[in-house]
C-alpha cells in the first residue's frame, strides 16, 4: 500500500507539469485511486449508511487523498461522504467546542512575490474582493515577522500564498518562503496561533517527508500550534487551478460561515471545471 500511496503523488505531479503520456497517466491514476478505495475505505463502509466520517491519518496515511478515492467510474469518496481529517485523536472530544466564521473580525491575506509562480498577486486581488477588510501583505510587507503577527492576533483567517518547500530528511525545515527569508514550522511555537483557519496556498504543504517516515507536515504544524482548520495541498496544483479554488472556497466561506462547506462545495465546482482528481484532489482540509 506505501508503494501505491507514492505512485500516487509521484505520477500526479508528472500529470501536472505534462510530463509523459497523460492519457496513460490518467488511467494508472483512476485505477490507482480505485485499489486505494478498495485496500482502506470499502472494509470500512460495507454495511453502514454514514453521512459523515472522520479519518485521523497516521503516517504514510497522511499522504492519501481521502476526497478522490474512486469509488465507481466518475464517483468519489467525496461525492458520497463528507471527509473529516482530524490530526489529532484528543480531538475528538472538544468537537462541539468548534466555532464556526459567523463573528470573525480579523482576517488576513499575505502575498508573497515569486517569479516562478507569477498568478500569487492574482489570487491576493481575488481573495481581497471578496474579503475587502482583510489585512492586505505583499511584496516587502509579506515577512515573517507580520506573519507571525497575524497569526497571533487574527481571530478569523491567514491565507498564505506563496513558494513553499517540504524537506525530506526533517520535516522541522519544510518551510514557507516569505518576503524576508524562510518560515518553519518552528517559527510558530514562539507564539502559537490565534487564527482558526489557515490556508497555506503553496506545493506540497500538506505532505510529509518523501519518505513517509511520520505524519508531520507544514499543514500539521500550523494545526498543532492552534489553528482549528488549515487548507493546504499534497502535491502540486497548477496555478490557474490553485486560483480558481481559492476564490471559490472564500467565495462560499463568506455566505456559508463553514469552512468545511465552504471547502467541499469549493472542490466541487473545481471539479466541474477540472474534472480528472489529479487537478483538484491535492486539496485538503484538517479540522472538523
Amino acid at each position: 500500500m506505501q508503494s501505491l500511496i507514492r505512485k500516487i503523488e509521484f505520477i500526479c505531479e508528472r500529470f501536472i507539469y505534462h510530463i509523459g503520456d497523460q492519457n496513460n497517466d490518467i488511467t494508472i491514476i483512476d485505477d490507482y485511486l480505485y485499489q486505494l478505495y478498495r485496500m482502506i475505505m470499502e472494509p470500512v463502509l460495507i454495511g453502514t449508511d454514514a453521512k459523515r466520517i472522520i479519518i485521523i491519518p497516521h503516517q504514510h496515511y497522511s499522504q492519501i487523498p481521502f476526497t478522490a478515492l474512486r469509488m465507481a467510474e466518475g464517483v468519489y469518496l467525496k461525492d458520497n461522504l463528507e471527509i473529516c481529517l482530524l490530526p489529532n485523536p484528543g480531538d475528538i472530544l472538544n468537537l462541539n467546542n468548534r466555532k464556526e466564521g459567523a463573528d470573525w473580525k480579523r482576517n488576513a491575506v499575505f502575498t508573497v512575490n515569486s517569479s516562478g509562480l507569477p498568478l500569487l498577486p492574482v489570487e491576493g486581488r481575488r481573495l481581497r474582493r471578496i474579503y475587502k477588510d482583510a489585512r492586505a501583505y505583499s511584496g516587502s510587507a509579506a515577512t515573517i515577522e507580520n506573519l507571525v503577527k497575524e497569526l497571533s492576533v487574527a481571530d478569523g483567517f491567514v491565507h498564505i500564498a506563496a513558494h513553499a518547500s517540504r524537506s525530506s530528511e526533517n520535516p522541522l525545515f519544510s518551510r514557507i518562503l516569505m518576503d524576508n527569508g524562510p518560515f518553519f514550522p518552528f517559527d510558530l511555537f514562539k507564539t502559537g496561533v490565534k487564527a482558526r483557519l489557515v490556508t497555506l496556498s503553496g506545493c506540497q504543504t500538506a505532505a510529509p517527508g518523501l519518505y513517509f517516515g511520520n505524519s508531520f507536515s507544514l499543514a500539521r504544524s500550523f494545526y498543532q500550534a492552534g489553528a482549528d482548520h488549515v487548507v493546504a495541498s499534497l502535491w502540486p496544483a497548477l496555478d490557474e487551478i490553485s486560483v480558481e479554488f481559492m476564490a471559490q472556497f472564500y467565495r462560499h466561506l463568506k455566505h456559508t460561515k463553514s469552512v468545511n462547506l465552504a471547502f467541499n462545495r469549493a472542490l466541487n465546482a473545481l471539479q466541474e471545471k477540472a474534472p480528472h482528481p489529479a487537478l483538484w484532489g491535492n486539496f485538503i482540509l484538517l479540522g472538523v
